[in-house]
């Protein structure tokens, strides 16, 4: 065996041991899961024994990993990757867009956006672009600063910001939890960084709404929404496995008004110069 492939195994026992150790579950509970044994298991993770393809594929199913970290932990073991990784924008992919592009169409007048896990923005429709303009040119980083900087734009835009902040903090860390994704890491510990100091505010156990709801800032008027999140099930592909779909809705009438007549206004053509004839 070359010092090559030791390396690779290595870094793929180490790779396994994290992974477990993520799902806190020992080694007796992980080798009953795959069906081997915890001696075998052991001598995996460090690198004294070269597992086959099909044992890996159950020590992940085991583990739970999402398509991206399967792909790695094959690698790591020397092995090709198990999943497709195409870029969202490939032609493999032009269905799913297309379905995507028809949910986030139909939600107008009210916002809607793709993104991925990290909270990339992927297609929005105008609902979105008219409540939020540009929205698909900031990037995570640009909204995590927009919602937890003190002086940020959407700090001062929610009603109850201290809520809707620790609630953003409470998902992020959730799907840290199932994942290794190091730039959601980074952007979560920043966002941490900005709440030394704020207080978790105590849960409204007496709410008759079902739902935390954002309550926006709009002028002189109060908007309130709640959201739903869908994902692709039975994924075999990296790209589509980390999409989300957002469809935000409006929780009350004066929203629901709010939301239709933004949409109008920004569907409307632009006003025409008084020295242009205006087409009949």
């Amino acid at each position: 065996m070359t010092q090559k492939k030791e390396i690779e195994i290595t870094g793929f026992g180490r790779l396994l041991k994290f992974w477990r150790a993520k799902r806190k579950l020992s080694q007796l509970d992980l080798a009953a899961m795959a069906e081997t044994t915890p001696r075998h298991l052991s001598f995996i993770e460090i690198g004294r024994s070269r597992p086959g393809r099909k044992l890996i594929l159950r020590l992940v199913r085991a583990l739970d990993l999402p398509v991206k970290e399967v792909n790695n932990i094959m690698v790591a073991a020397g092995f090709p990757p198990e999943y497709a990784a195409h870029d969202f924008s490939d032609d493999q992919i032009k269905p799913f867009r297309m379905a995507m592009e028809a949910i986030l169409d139909e939600h107008n007048p009210y916002p809607a956006c793709a993104m991925d896990s990290v909270g990339n923005i992927l297609m929005v429709n105008d609902g979105m672009r008219a409540f939020v303009p540009n929205i698909e040119h900031s990037t995570p980083e640009q909204s995590v600063e927009a919602m937890f900087v003190p002086d940020g734009a959407m700090r001062d835009l929610f009603e109850n910001w201290a809520e809707m902040a620790w609630n953003w903090l409470d998902r992020q860390r959730a799907e840290l939890a199932i994942t290794d994704n190091p730039r959601l890491a980074e952007l979560l510990a920043k966002a941490e960084s900005y709440m030394v100091g704020e207080e978790r505010p105590e849960p409204n156990t007496k709410s008759n709404i079902g739902v935390l709801s954002p309550r926006m800032k709009v002028g002189d008027q109060v908007i309130s929404t709640f959201t739903t999140m869908t994902r692709i099930e039975n994924v075999v592909d990296v790209a589509l496995s980390e999409v989300r779909v957002e469809l935000v809705f409006p929780l009350d009438e004066a929203s629901r008004i709010f939301f239709e007549t933004n949409f109008k206004k920004f569907k409307l053509p632009p006003l025409q110069g008084v020295d242009q004839p205006l087409n009949d």
